[in-house]
């Protein structure tokens, strides 16, 4: 210990003197001994620089790495700044671009509604040529004008006909909906449509009907022709339904929900590459027309091809007659109805709803009354009785009942002035709500008018940008359709409910997909299934309403878009198809569902063709009235009997549509019945998806036409 005391001292000793020691070893010697080292003053001047110098090169270090590091930070923020400038600039850019894809689209919407009116207004022009040209060969064969005169007359109209089919192949590369759905004609000329214009089979049927003295050669070319014309008309038909159901494929072909834009994309592309050979039809069509008149007029001879040619005339003028006719007179007895059972759907359904949850707080108060009342007289032992001598029952804005009591002299009553005060007090509330609800009454009908007043004026705005002229109320345009008319202010007021319809439709559809996506429960999804199959019960409603107003307007699928039209079967889509595209696209289906939907499938198909048969045989049941009287003939009793006759049969049209829709009802309802929840909502988006692309296939045709 000693020893070790004289070493420290030494130490710090050597440590005053010298001051440079950096460094005391302390090692562990034998006996638990301290050894210190002690490093001498040239050593550990060495190693204090040393050290130095490493820390000075650290901080160098670190002082760089500094540097570069913020260097490096200012560069990726510049690079930031840069992207989010580039990116500015981008959405600037993508920005005009969308509006110039707007602007391209209202070009291309006016050049095609210009091109449209261009064709109308040059048809209307060709109709009016054509009859001057049918009134020249009626003035013929009526002064007995030689053959070689009638000859000439009978080569105009040829050249005429030519003309109208160069104008429909113009139009169509126009707009080929336009041609396809016959707007240009009127909606009874539409019944008989067939790819943008009638049936040569069918013409050529009513001539052979009606011409007289032709021989047994002529009369059996004119058979061999008719059989030929159907038989090319079979093979065009059997293409277009081709067509359709490629279309209903390939827009049905992604799964639902998929995000795919490239898929979707590719899908579109497709469709209308598809969509585009639809001119071609028409064109073959027209081809087909004027293929058959020519070899009619080979095998007639100039009278009767003349003669030939007026009862075509005739024929076509007595359906705008009855166009005509069916607007003033067959919708009239409807009106009425109409108006009143568009209430209940849409159109007026909120003030409807709103007027009657006040009729019902009305009516909560005048029982409320009566009860107070009895009350007191029970308290009071005063019994009231009131002899009722008159009790009128009117019908009130939410279909309460208004009771008017009128009391004898001979009524007696017992009470004290406090009652008297009371039962005043009730006479004044009852004729104040009475008050009340007539003035809601007189509110509801300036309402109604107002909107019947607006959805004709938004139906004639329709019509200038369909038409591209305006057309005053009540005049008749169109050739015979009346553009304005109580029937049409119905088909006003059913595109408008259809249009909430829809929205409506799109808000149900739209909560299925996020309870699917969810993972919500069955019962959950079952509610929202069977508010759908509700929703569906409505339009068909909207749509026996519209039907009693303008049969027409149902029919054509006027309240569609062009591409839907399409796909269109008696107001509607076809529901076999729709089953075909969900067979097609649900899954986990058991063996027992599978065979279920194809057994429903084949019975949809089975209806459908009974009924297409069914509006086959009406069109030829009013194409033999129609075309029963000779031509020329002048008696008014035989034409106006035809004309009723032809109207009743018309106004079968309204069954065939609604047979149609409760076909389509009974189809969703067996097909939910045979699905799960889970799977019926899943069908219910497939339809809807189906829909959609159809939708957006018309806005992308119609937004970007093929150039020509």
């Amino acid at each position: 210990m000693a020893d070790n005391s004289q070493k420290t001292e030494d130490f710090d000793t050597d440590d005053k003197n010298n001051q440079c020691l950096s460094t005391v070893s302390w090692c562990n010697g034998v006996g638990n001994e301290a050894l210190v080292v002690v490093e001498s003053k040239d050593q550990c001047k060495t190693k204090g620089q040393s050290d130095e110098h490493k820390t000075l090169r650290r901080l160098m270090q670190n002082r760089e790495a500094a540097r570069k590091s913020r260097l490096r930070k200012k560069a990726y923020v510049q690079q930031l700044e840069n992207s989010r400038l580039r990116l500015a600039q981008i959405e600037h850019e993508l920005q005009q671009v969308r509006q110039q894809v707007q602007q391209l689209k209202k070009i291309f919407h006016l050049v095609k509604l210009v091109c449209s009116v261009a064709f109308d207004m040059d048809y209307a022009r060709w109709v009016d040529e054509h009859q001057r040209l049918i009134n020249d060969i009626r003035s013929a064969i009526n002064s007995q004008m030689g053959d070689n005169e009638l000859h000439l007359l009978v080569d105009g109209v040829m050249v005429h006909y030519d003309e109208l089919y160069k104008l429909k192949s113009i139009g169509a590369k126009a707009d080929v909906f336009h041609i396809l759905s016959g707007l240009w004609k009127t909606p009874a000329e539409r019944c008989f449509m067939w790819l943008g214009g009638f049936r040569s089979s069918e013409l050529l049927k009513i001539i052979r009907n009606h011409l007289e003295a032709l021989t047994d050669q002529q009369l059996m070319a004119i058979f061999n022709l008719q059989h030929s014309c159907q038989q090319a008309e079979d093979a065009l038909s059997q293409g277009m339904e081709g067509l359709q159901q490629s279309l209903s494929e390939t827009l049905s072909s992604t799964s639902t929900g998929s995000g795919n834009v490239v898929e979707y994309m590719g899908q579109m592309a497709l469709s209308m590459a598809k969509l585009s050979t639809l001119e071609t039809f028409i064109h073959q069509a027209d081809i087909l027309r004027q293929q058959t008149l020519q070899q009619m007029r080979r095998i007639l001879t100039a009278h009767q091809a003349a003669r030939a040619l007026l009862v075509i005339n005739d024929f076509i003028s007595r359906i705008r007659a009855l166009n005509s006719l069916w607007h003033v007179f067959g919708a009239k007895s409807n009106n009425v109805t109409v108006v009143a059972s568009n209430l209940q759907y849409g159109t007026f359904n909120s003030n409807i709803g709103s007027a009657s949850s006040s009729g019902m707080a009305d009516n909560s108060q005048k029982t409320e009354d009566f009860d107070t009342d009895d009350k007191n007289n029970q308290s009071g032992n005063v019994l009231i009785f009131l002899c009722l001598s008159t009790v009128s029952w009117c019908n009130g804005v939410g279909n309460e009942a208004l009771v008017v009591v009128e009391s004898k002299d001979q009524c007696k009553t017992k009470g004290q002035s406090d009652e008297h005060k009371t039962l005043r007090r009730l006479m004044q509330n009852r004729e104040a709500a009475r008050k009340s609800r007539l003035r809601k009454k007189a509110y509801v009908q300036q309402l109604e008018n107002s909107r019947l007043r607006l959805a004709q004026i938004e139906h004639e705005l329709q019509q200038v940008r369909q038409q591209g002229t305006f057309v005053a109320p009540g005049v008749t345009a169109d050739h015979g359709h009346s553009i304005v008319g109580n029937s049409n202010a119905g088909s006003v007021a059913f595109d408008m409910d259809y249009a909430r319809w829809v929205d409506e439709h799109q808000r149900l559809i739209n909560d299925i997909r996020s309870a699917i996506n969810s993972q919500m429960g069955d019962n959950e999804l079952h509610l929202l299934v069977d508010g759908v199959m509700v929703h569906y019960d409505e339009l068909y409603k909207l749509k026996s309403i519209g039907a009693k107003a303008d049969v027409f307007h149902i029919l054509s699928g006027l309240w569609k878009t062009p591409a839907e039209r399409c796909f269109m079967w008696l107001g509607g889509f076809r529901s076999s198809e729709l089953l075909k595209i969900i067979r097609n696209h649900l899954e986990a289906l058991t063996d027992q569902q599978l065979m279920a939907i194809f057994n429903l499938q084949h019975s949809c198909q089975q209806a459908e063709d009974a009924l297409s048969q069914g509006m086959e045989g009406l069109q030829q049941s009013l194409s033999e009235t129609l075309s029963s009287t000779s031509t020329g003939s002048g008696n008014v009793v035989e034409y106006m009997g035809q004309m009723a006759l032809s109207m009743a049969k018309l106004s079968t049209l309204e069954t065939f549509i609604h047979q149609a829709d409760i076909l389509r009802q009974q189809t969703l309802q067996q097909m939910r019945r045979i699905l799960t929840a889970h799977q019926a909502a899943r069908a219910l988006l497939v339809i809807n998806d189906f829909i959609s692309r159809i939708r957006a296939l018309n806005s992308l045709w119609s937004a970007f036409p093929k150039e020509y």
